[in-house]
């Protein structure tokens, strides 16, 4: 039994060591040569830097046919759209243009992070 309930307590610790899943997703939709965009870019390298795993950013650029098929998917319209989704990929904000550091460390406030 006590072979048993000593298994059960490795495999927790295994479980619960592996990699955590990001809070928050940030799809960025961009384009090449977009000026705001590329301050986008810089902002997110400090985000990145400072929240590790609990985010991911992922950015699409509308030139690449995965950025096409993203911007038909949530009807982007300019450069760069931000869409916020949570561990289920549920968009819980969205936002078009350039947002700043303070600002996104607000959105991600509403995820307790």
């Amino acid at each position: 039994m006590k072979k048993y309930i000593l298994f059960l307590v490795f495999i927790l610790v295994l479980v619960n060591c592996g990699p955590q899943k990001p809070k928050v997703k940030i799809l960025s939709i961009e384009s090449k040569g977009c000026h705001f965009c590329e301050e986008q870019q810089q902002i997110f390298e400090k985000l990145k830097e400072k929240y590790k795993t609990k985010i991911m950013i992922e950015v699409h650029l509308i030139e690449d046919p995965d950025g096409t098929s993203f911007a038909d998917k949530y009807g982007v319209t300019r450069f760069p759209t931000n869409i916020f989704m949570d561990e289920k990929e549920n968009v819980f904000f969205r936002a078009d243009g350039l947002l700043k550091k303070d600002t996104i460390e607000k959105i991600l406030q509403i995820k307790g992070i």
